[in-house]
C-alpha cells in the first residue's frame, strides 16, 4: 500500500492552496487537473489510465495534478460536485473541461490537447482559452439539463400533490354522501332577487313545503365563474360570458333543504329505488341488516325544478321541460335561474362548498402520516437474525415483507411474516425488506450490524423505496371503506318558514328519522335506480314507459 501511495503522489501533484494553484498555472506544456472537494476525494480509479498516458504519450510535456476546490477561488463552483471533474490547462489558461470517469474519452481528449498545445508552441495554431470564472459550453449544457430535470421534478411533485388533494376530496365526498340522503341544495341565481324578493323561490316553496321539505340553512354566495363551473357543470365546461355577466349582478342564495317524511298514511312523494336494490340482505358474518336507502331528497326537488326525473349519468340538464320552474325564470338557454344537484357526489360537493360547517360534522378523521423512514433490504437467509432484532424495536418497524429479489421494480412479494415465509419453497436471491422509523438512531445502527445488502441513503429515498416495495399499503390508504352511518333517535324539529305574498306559511314540525345510506354507483356517483322506476313518464329529453305514479304532483 505504501508503494502505491508513493506512485500516486509522484504521478499527480497536490494543489491545496492559492499559492500552489498559481505555481501550477506557470507549468509548461499541458496540465490535466482532477478537481475534487474535501467531502468527495479525487478519482483514484483513473490513476492506472493516467499513468499509461503519461508514459506512452505525454512524457514531460504532460503534467497531472489533483486540486482541492475548497480553498481555491477559481475552483469554487466545483465544491458541490461529486462527479469527477477534469480541467485542461495550457499557458496558464483553461482550454477544456470535461466530467466523468470515461477512460477512453479522457484519453482521446488528452492526446488531442497535447497535439494542439504543441502546435500552439510552434506557432502553427492559436490557443482557444476559456475564462476560469465563467461556465464552459459543457457546463452550460449540463446547467440547462439540470434546470429541465428540476422543472420536471417540480411538475411531477405538483401533479402528485394535486392528485393527493383530489383523492382526499373524493374520500370526503364519498363519506358525506352516506349522511345526506335526506338533504339537498337549491341555488337561486342573483338575478332572481332584482326586486328584493324572489317570485321563483316563493313558487318553489309552495310546492316543496307541503311535501315535507324545509330550509335548514341559507347562505349568500359570491358565485364567480370558476365556482359556478365546478358546481353546476362538474368542471366539465366553462360558464358563458353572458352567464358570468349575470352572476355579477349580486349574490346567489344557497339553501340547504331537509326532507322530513310525513307520517304513515300521508303523502309519500319521493320515488323509490329499484326493489332489488332495496331489499334487506342478511350479513352472513354478523347478521346485521345491510339494506340501502330507499329515497334521496334530491330526486323530487330536481323533478320540480327541471320538470323531469334525473336519470343515471345526468349531470346538469342544458335542455329542461319548457313548463318547469327553471325554464320559466331562466334568462337564456345557458343562463339558468335555479340549480339543484342531480348526483349524490354533486350534492355533497355543493354542501361542502356552500355549507362547510354542516359538512365539517361528518368530516373524516385525518389520516396518519408516515414518519421519516429508512428501507433496509436483507438476504432472506438472515430472516431469523433480523426478526429477533425486530423484537427489540417493535414500535419503530413500519412494515416488513419477503420478496423474490432486491429490485422493487421486478420483485414479487412472497410473504408478510416469518411464519408465512417458512411455509414457502425458498429460492436463492430472496430478500427480507423492513421499513424502519428514523425517529431514533438505535434501530438503524442495530440493523446495520446484521449486514444488509441495501439501505436507503436518506429519508426521501426511504419513502420512495417503501412505496416501491409496498404499493398495496398506499392503495389501502386511498380506498374508501364504507362505514355504517350512526342511527339517531327520533327528534322533534321545528323549522321556521318564509312569508308568502298573501299570508305567512305555517311552521312544519317533523320527526327526525333514522339516517340512511343512498345506494350510488362507485364509477359515476349517480343513483343506481330511477330509470323505469320513476313516478312519471317524462324523462329529460326522451319519453320513458309510463309507470304507476306515486302522487308526483303532491
Amino acid at each position: 500500500m505504501a508503494g502505491k501511495k508513493s506512485q500516486v503522489v509522484q504521478l499527480q501533484l497536490e494543489v491545496n492552496t492559492e499559492e500552489q494553484w498559481k505555481k501550477l498555472l506557470e507549468k509548461d506544456g499541458l496540465t490535466v487537473v482532477d478537481v475534487y472537494s474535501e467531502w468527495c476525494g479525487p478519482c483514484l480509479g483513473m490513476i492506472g489510465t493516467l499513468k499509461k498516458i503519461k508514459l506512452e504519450v505525454g512524457g514531460d510535456f504532460l503534467t497531472f495534478a489533483i486540486a482541492k476546490s475548497d480553498d481555491i477561488e477559481a475552483l469554487s463552483r466545483f465544491q458541490n460536485r461529486s462527479e469527477p471533474t477534469w480541467m485542461f490547462i495550457a499557458g496558464g489558461q483553461l482550454v477544456n473541461l470535461v466530467f466523468g470517469a470515461d477512460a477512453p474519452r479522457l484519453t482521446n481528449l488528452i492526446i488531442k490537447e497535447i497535439k494542439k498545445e504543441k502546435e500552439v508552441q510552434k506557432g502553427e495554431a492559436t490557443r482557444d482559452a476559456l475564462p476560469f470564472d465563467e461556465l464552459t459550453p459543457e457546463e452550460r449544457v449540463r446547467q440547462l439539463e439540470k434546470e429541465k430535470r428540476q422543472l420536471a421534478a417540480k411538475a411531477q411533485e405538483e401533479a402528485t400533490e394535486a392528485a393527493a388533494r383530489a383523492a382526499a376530496h373524493r374520500r370526503e365526498l364519498h363519506n358525506l354522501v352516506k349522511y345526506i340522503s335526506s338533504y339537498t341544495v337549491i341555488l337561486l341565481m342573483p338575478y332572481l332577487y332584482e326586486n328584493g324578493s324572489s317570485e321563483a323561490w316563493q313558487a318553489l316553496l309552495e310546492k316543496l313545503g307541503p311535501m315535507g321539505y324545509a330550509v335548514q340553512d341559507e347562505e349568500n354566495i359570491e358565485l364567480h365563474s370558476s365556482l359556478a363551473a365546478e358546481i353546476l357543470y362538474d368542471g366539465r365546461e366553462e360558464v358563458s360570458q353572458e352567464f358570468t355577466e349575470q352572476l355579477q349582478s349580486g349574490k346567489a342564495v344557497a339553501k340547504l333543504i331537509l326532507y322530513k317524511p310525513h307520517e304513515a298514511g300521508e303523502v309519500a312523494p319521493l320515488p323509490e329505488l329499484d326493489k332489488k336494490e332495496t331489499e334487506p340482505e342478511e350479513n352472513e358474518d354478523t347478521g346485521e341488516d345491510i339494506s340501502t336507502a330507499q329515497v334521496d331528497a334530491m330526486l323530487e326537488v330536481a323533478k320540480i325544478i327541471y320538470g323531469c326525473w334525473p336519470t343515471e349519468g345526468d349531470r346538469y340538464p342544458l335542455s329542461v321541460d319548457p313548463e318547469s320552474l327553471d325554464a320559466r325564470y331562466r334568462k337564456g338557454t345557458d343562463i339558468p335561474a335555479i340549480w339543484t344537484p342531480l348526483t349524490p357526489d354533486g350534492k355533497a360537493n355543493a354542501i361542502m362548498k356552500f355549507f362547510p360547517k354542516f359538512a365539517e360534522k361528518y368530516k373524516l378523521p385525518p389520516q396518519p402520516t408516515l414518519p421519516p423512514v429508512i428501507t433496509i433490504v436483507f438476504d432472506a437467509v438472515k430472516s431469523l437474525e433480523v426478526n429477533e432484532m425486530m423484537q427489540n424495536f417493535q414500535d419503530e418497524i413500519i412494515t416488513t415483507g419477503y420478496f423474490t429479489g432486491p429490485d422493487p421494480s421486478s420483485a414479487i412479494k412472497l410473504a408478510t411474516t416469518q411464519e408465512q415465509y417458512e411455509q414457502h419453497n425458498k429460492q436463492d436471491g430472496e430478500t427480507l425488506v423492513i421499513v424502519v422509523s428514523r425517529r431514533r438512531s438505535d434501530p438503524l445502527l442495530s440493523f446495520c450490524q446484521l449486514g444488509p445488502i441495501y439501505i436507503s441513503d436518506n429519508v426521501d429515498d426511504g419513502k420512495k423505496d417503501y412505496e416501491a416495495f409496498f404499493p398495496e399499503d398506499e392503495e389501502e390508504k386511498e380506498e374508501f371503506s364504507p362505514e355504517k352511518p350512526q342511527k339517531t333517535s327520533k327528534l322533534e324539529v321545528t323549522i321556521p318558514q318564509y312569508k308568502g305574498e298573501d299570508d305567512e306559511i305555517s311552521e312544519y314540525t317533523c320527526e327526525k328519522g333514522e339516517m340512511s345510506v343512498p345506494h350510488s354507483n362507485e364509477v359515476s356517483g349517480c343513483l343506481s335506480s330511477t330509470i323505469g322506476q320513476t313516478p312519471s313518464s317524462k324523462v329529460c329529453g326522451e319519453q320513458a314507459p309510463a309507470q304507476e305514479a306515486v302522487n308526483p304532483e303532491a
